[in-house]
Order: C-alpha cells, then structure tokens, then sequence
C-alpha cells in the first residue's frame, strides 16, 4: 500500500485498485480505508466515472484511418513551426546583449595588450623604460 493513503492522498492507490495491481493483502487494507475515508471514496468514484466514460466515448467512436505519411507530415510541420517560439523584441534583446558582450570583451582586450607589466631587470630600472629608451 502507498504512504500516501496514509495522508488521504490515495490517488495512487485509487488508480492502483482501479487497474489491479494491489496484491489481497493491499486490496483489504485499500478497502477498508474507503469505507472509512469520504475523501479517498470520492476519489475512487470519480475515476471510475472518468474510466466509463472514456470507454464509452472509445467504443461510440467510429475507426478513422490516418494518412500513410502521417508522421513524415507531423514532424514536417513541427520542424517548420519552430520559427514562432521566438519573439521579434526576445531576439533584439538577445542581440543587444551580445553587442555589449562583444564591445565589452574588444575593450578588455585592447586594455591588456596596452599595459605592459613593469619588470625590474638587475640593475633596478624597468624593462618598460629601458625600451622606451632605445626607441
């Protein structure tokens, strides 16, 4: 039996008893609980209800054939519907974004290749001034 029955959420279990998969043991347990639980009851009637009139509209209805490409022109479709999911002012923010990124990045980029790091050679002046000396 499922934890849940104990909280009264015995939609498991409902579903459960419904398709039979409770072993005797479970069913008696299951049992008696709806007998005492108004809510775990309710439940149970209404998935039966849910049940019998599924099978009623299956049994109503008439067979259909479907296309024989049938699932070519589903995925052809889903692949051409794609182009939807994206709004115009999503993908102009997305671009915006990717332009302050990029702006972004050349100027950290052009600011490390300016700085030159100052190395103190053996003598205690730098390398930066001795080539500016020799230029």
């Amino acid at each position: 039996m499922n934890v849940l029955t104990t909280n009264h959420q015995c939609i498991e279990d409902v579903a459960a008893y419904l398709d039979g998969e409770l072993d005797d043991a479970a069913l008696e347990v299951f049992e008696g609980h709806v007998k005492t639980c108004a809510g775990c009851a309710q439940e149970l009637r209404t998935q039966r209800q849910l049940l019998c009139t599924l099978n009623r509209a299956f049994e109503e209805s008439g067979a259909f054939e479907l296309p024989q490409d049938f699932a070519r022109l589903v995925a052809t479709h889903a692949e051409s519907d794609v182009t939807g999911l994206r709004g115009r002012g999503e993908r102009r923010r997305a671009f915006k974004v990717c332009a302050v990124l990029a702006l972004l990045s050349f100027a950290l980029l052009g600011a490390a290749s300016r700085a030159c790091p100052i190395v103190l050679t053996s003598r205690g002046e730098s390398l930066r001034s001795r080539l500016e000396n020799n230029l």
